[in-house]
């Protein structure tokens, strides 16, 4: 489908079925309903969890500055969980995730350049300051972010913040490359460097990034190698079942140990509950569930419909999950 054609569609839908595709993924309205969400995940499953406000990029100041508010609540709220007290930092199982475009005004034709009135690296230094040790990651949005993302976590490191992490997604070229000299100038005396590997969800162009998601989940496999030789310590963010063997057979393989790495999932996909985690658990191996919160109504629908747009196959995913009850009936389980 031609992305032109792929946008009128997307948009001629009903923010109704917009909604229903993503409101699964959706953990609460409020902070404190997905603080809650976090503190059942740990106390009910043992489950760790990364706490994101869900929002389209921000238009101003305003808007930003209200956005940044939220998140050093979210972390005042986290910090008086009573589970948190004594917790060093590898001991800690929430943490949040932040987009630069939810914190900070860009410009729609040159989202590298942020807005004098918001800039990212003071912005993320109120949430460090706040952060009392929660761990942090800079997540990655489309190309134009990706060299300010890796600049930015970069320069916490440098000043010896232990606790960013960094989103590195496959399906880009150029992925291996950064990764490589971003890994390469770590502080020896520091922690390991947390890095969130996925496949990559935004549409760009067949110059920058491989369209076909065969290939972008090799290019993820791929990517261990250099990820675990560099000491990093990777969080595994993928659905698929069949690449989710690859890598379990591969982390044995290589005799990696459960300390370096993780499987972190979105909320609300019924085959991670179902079937991945009940897997993953039984092997011992730490998982994580992204909780989003929508703070206003409609403040998700934008974002949602620009995945949409982006990617088709989030809604025919959305579709497959509303009806994953009746066709798991007819379906083997692959994880072994």
């Amino acid at each position: 489908m031609g992305e032109n054609l792929n946008r009128l569609l997307v948009k001629a839908l009903p923010s109704s079925v917009v909604e229903i595709c993503g409101s699964r993924y959706i953990a609460g309205r409020s902070l404190s309903e997905g603080i809650e969400h976090m503190q059942k995940n740990w106390e009910k499953y043992r489950r760790k969890s990364t706490f994101d406000i869900i929002i389209e990029s921000v238009k101003d100041k305003d808007k930003a500055d209200y956005v940044l508010e939220q998140y050093l609540e979210a972390q005042n709220l986290i910090n008086k969980l009573p589970v948190m007290r004594g917790l060093t930092y590898a001991q800690m199982p929430f943490s949040t995730s932040v987009k630069p475009s939810s914190i900070c005004v860009v410009k729609p034709e040159d989202p590298s350049y942020f807005d004098p009135s918001t800039p990212l690296n003071a912005r993320l230094d109120r949430l460090v300051q706040n952060s009392k040790g929660i761990p942090i990651t800079l997540d990655m949005e489309n190309r134009p972010f990706h060299e300010v993302s890796y600049n930015t976590v970069w320069r916490q490191r440098q000043q010896g913040v232990d606790t960013f992490g960094i989103v590195a997604q496959s399906g880009y070229y150029h992925t291996e490359e950064f990764l490589g000299r971003f890994l390469e100038a770590r502080n020896p005396h520091q922690g390991r460097q947390r890095v969130r590997l996925c496949r990559g969800i935004y549409r760009e162009s067949r110059e920058i990034a491989t369209p076909d998601k065969a290939i972008a989940k090799n290019l993820l496999y791929e990517l261990q190698d250099l990820l675990f030789e560099r000491d990093a310590y990777v969080e595994y963010a993928t659905h698929d079942i069949p690449l989710i063997q690859r890598i379990m057979d591969y982390l044995e393989q290589k005799r990696i140990s459960k300390n370096r790495f993780q499987f972190s999932f979105l909320t609300g996909v019924p085959q991670v509950q179902e079937e991945i985690i009940p897997f993953l658990d039984s092997k011992g191996i730490t998982t994580e569930m992204y909780v989003g919160v929508e703070l206003n109504p409609g403040d998700a629908l934008p974002y949602e419909t620009r995945r949409l747009i982006e990617s088709p196959d989030t809604l025919i995913s959305g579709i497959k999950n509303i009806f994953y009850p009746v066709t798991k009936l007819f379906k083997k389980k692959r994880l072994r």
